[in-house]
């Protein structure tokens, strides 16, 4: 018998004659409007929503925190430059956490517009339960 992972078995299906591991289940992310059908995703798909979801392209702006270490010459202070990278990782971190919650709460209004319709959660690949459950 081939052995396939839970990520490339489709939720509703059976694998070689066995019945489905698990029926869609409906959801609300707000407990109010339409439910959406929640759907196994692949790992990697999964993965490139988040990562699209983070917007790490707006991380850079966190790198500000490294300015006290040039100006104070302490760049290439051990101590002082761990302290540094480790508050630009969790402002990276608090920032992604502020887009994925701002996303679904934006989601309808995202799904109308021409760009942001685009964007994971608005779209529908990303679910809001995942979304809130990572952030």
């Amino acid at each position: 018998m081939t052995h396939h992972p839970p990520s490339d078995i489709a939720v509703g299906t059976g694998v070689e004659g066995h019945p489905p591991l698990a029926q869609p289940r409906e959801f609300s992310a707000s407990g109010v409007g339409e439910a959406v059908t929640e759907r196994r995703v692949a790992p990697m798909q999964l993965g490139r929503d988040l990562l699209v979801t983070f917007r790490p392209e707006q991380w850079m702006k966190n790198l500000v925190v490294f300015a006290g270490l040039i100006f104070g010459l302490e760049l290439f202070h051990w101590r002082s430059a761990a302290i540094a990278l480790g508050a630009f990782v969790i402002f990276c971190a608090l920032s992604s956490v502020v887009y994925l919650v701002n996303d679904v709460i934006d989601r309808e209004a995202d799904g109308r517009h021409p760009l942001k319709r685009r964007r994971p959660i608005a779209s529908g690949t990303l679910s809001p339960s995942t979304a809130l459950s990572v952030a």
